[in-house]
């Protein structure tokens, strides 16, 4: 029997957006109203990408300017869709959080240390990362890593925080699955939390620091966003995005013809055909 890991995460740390162009994918988010970090290069896993900061978290499109071995699942990924197709999680310390899931059974690759460019007044400096990937048999879904950051002061800059939309966290990562209880015992497991009962509809929501991962029944995916009904199950859909204000993000989309849907609970659905084949909700 295998123990309980402890201080395993510590909840959300981004999720990961593939795209096939970086230029474009850019372009369709900043006028979703998102402000995006400039280009940057993770020169040894040959990737590009930018991101879209928030306090606590954010959302990273990545594109791919050649290969590494361990972007293989993601080069696979991009050859069938763009869209949501991973998701990291905060790390206190990549050693130990491996140490956990290996004691929770969770198979994962060993850890790997990376970084990229970054310019600010007085010169290039280097923002520096670790992670862990779990297998992503274990993960349905997509793949699903921890991150440990060792310079977020070069990650999370503060004038890249404020967004014109007025986004402000992550709220919940959507999670399409066929069977619920056992995607969601899954990342019960990774998170080191209890799995609550599913509610009314089917649905899990699983705490992940001041996120949530909702594990959702395809066929209720299919009917609250019809715009993601041929997303093949276990998939991750994408991200609820909380907003300051959202009649003034509705005006700000209205103002630049970005198609958008008002949900029965009041919230935006940007078309996913604007944002890159993942779910983009402002609520």
């Amino acid at each position: 029997m295998t123990s309980k890991p402890t201080a395993v995460v510590s909840g959300l740390d981004h999720t990961v957006v593939v795209v096939r162009d970086i230029a474009r994918g850019k372009a369709a988010y900043e006028a979703l109203g998102f402000r995006l970090t400039p280009e940057g290069r993770h020169t040894v896993l040959q990737s590009v990408n930018h991101c879209i900061m928030f306090a606590e978290d954010y959302i990273e499109l990545i594109a791919f300017v050649g290969e590494h071995p361990s972007r293989r699942y993601l080069l696979d990924f991009i050859k069938r869709r763009e869209g949501m197709a991973a998701m990291a999680l905060k790390s206190p310390g990549i050693a130990a959080t491996k140490a956990a899931w290996d004691a929770a059974g969770l198979a994962s690759a060993p850890p790997l240390a990376f970084g990229r460019p970054v310019e600010r007044p007085g010169g290039v400096r280097q923002a520096e990362f670790r992670t862990v990937i779990i297998d992503e048999r274990e993960t349905p879904p997509g793949r699903t890593f921890a991150c440990q950051h060792f310079t977020p002061e070069l990650v999370w800059l503060p004038e890249y925080q404020a967004h014109p939309n007025g986004a402000q966290a992550i709220d919940a990562v959507i999670i399409s699955a066929e069977d619920v209880a056992a995607i969601a015992r899954i990342y019960g497991r990774i998170l080191a939390v209890p799995v609550p009962a599913p509610g009314a509809d089917g649905t899990v929501s699983l705490p992940a620091g001041g996120c949530r991962l909702v594990v959702m029944p395809a066929a209720r995916l299919a009917a609250t966003y019809p715009e993601l009904a041929a997303l093949p199950p276990p998939a991750y859909a994408g991200a609820r995005v909380r907003v300051a204000d959202l009649a003034a993000c509705a005006s700000l989309l209205q103002a630049r013809g970005i198609a958008f849907r008002r949900t029965g609970n009041g919230t935006l659905v940007a078309d996913p055909a604007r944002s890159c084949g993942a779910l983009v909700e402002f609520v």
